[in-house]
C-alpha cells in the first residue's frame, strides 16, 4: 500500500505544479506521446488497477495525466515498465522524472528487475501472535508470503493473465542457519510459482531483526551472498554471510 501511494504521490505533486508535459507534442520514437490504450495498459499495471471505468473519476484523471504526458508518465517510464514482466515501476516513475535514488541510498543500485525486500524488527512476545504457533526461526510469515503472492497475482492480471493457483501450496520449503562473527543467522526458504522468497532473521537481546528477500520470475535460486539480498544483509545486519 505505501508503494502505491509514493506512486500515487509522485504523480498528483506533479500534476499541481503543472510539471512538463511537452513530452506529449513530441515526435521522436523516444518522446512520443503515449496513446489513450497504452496509457490504459499502463495505469493498470503501475497502479494494479484491474477493471478501469471512464466513469470513475481517479481513472479518468490518471489516464489523462498519462496522455498529456504529465509528471512519470513518459515514453520512457512505458518502456521501462514493459522492459520485463516485474519492472519495478517506483523506480522506473523516479528514472522518469530524472531522480537517481542511489545517491542517497545504495540499495536501489544494487537491485535488478524483479528483486524486493525490506528490513523489519519486532520486540519479544510478537512471535506468538505473528507465527501463530510457527517456529519464527525456520518459516516466514503469512503476512509476508500473502503480501507478495497477491502482488504477483495482481501484476498477472494486470497484464491480462491468469495467477497460479499455489497460495497454499508452495513448490519448496527449506530451513537453515549461518553462524557469523559468533550470531546465528537463521534462513528460511519457500518458492512459489515465479515467487521465490528468503528471509534472514537474527535474534537479539529485546527482539528480533529481519531480512526479507524476494525475487519475481527468475528460475535461477535466491542467493543470500550476492547482489541485492547480500546488499540489504551488509546494510542491515552489517555482515557478509555465506550462502
Amino acid at each position: 500500500m505505501r508503494y502505491l501511494i509514493i506512486l500515487f504521490c509522485l504523480v498528483t505533486a506533479s500534476c499541481a505544479a503543472g510539471d512538463d508535459s511537452s513530452a506529449a507534442t513530441s515526435t521522436t520514437s523516444s518522446t512520443r506521446a503515449l496513446t489513450r490504450r497504452e496509457c490504459i495498459q499502463l495505469v493498470r499495471r503501475t497502479y494494479f488497477n484491474l477493471s478501469f471505468s471512464k466513469d470513475s473519476p481517479l481513472d479518468s484523471k490518471l489516464i489523462t495525466s498519462c496522455t498529456l504526458g504529465e509528471s512519470f508518465f513518459k515514453r520512457s517510464y512505458y518502456d521501462c515498465v514493459f522492459a520485463t514482466k516485474y519492472s519495478n515501476t517506483l523506480d522506473c516513475a523516479y528514472a522518469a522524472k530524472g531522480i537517481d535514488r542511489s545517491k542517497s541510498d545504495p540499495l536501489p543500485a544494487a537491485r535488478k528487475a524483479g528483486e524486493e525486500g525490506f528490513f523489519g524488527g519486532s520486540i519479544k512476545g510478537m512471535d506468538a501472535v505473528v507465527y501463530r504457533g510457527q517456529d519464527p526461526r525456520t518459516t516466514i510469515d503469512h503476512y509476508s508470503v500473502d503480501r507478495y503472492l497477491g502482488e504477483r497475482d495482481n501484476i498477472d492480471r494486470s497484464l491480462g493473465e491468469k495467477p497460479p493457483a499455489d497460495h497454499n501450496a508452495p513448490l519448496r520449503r527449506s530451513a537453515s542457519h549461518v553462524v557469523e562473527k559468533g550470531q546465528t543467522y537463521w534462513v528460511a526458504r519457500e518458492d512459489f510459482t515465479e515467487l521465490q522468497l528468503v528471509k534472514i532473521r537474527r535474534e537479539e537481546t529485546k527482539g528480533s531483526g529481519t531480512v526479507l528477500c524476494v525475487q519475481f520470475g527468475n528460475s535461477r535460486r535466491l542467493r543470500i551472498d550476492q547482489g541485492y539480498c547480500a546488499a540489504m544483509i551488509k546494510k542491515y545486519f552489517h555482515v557478509a554471510l555465506a550462502d
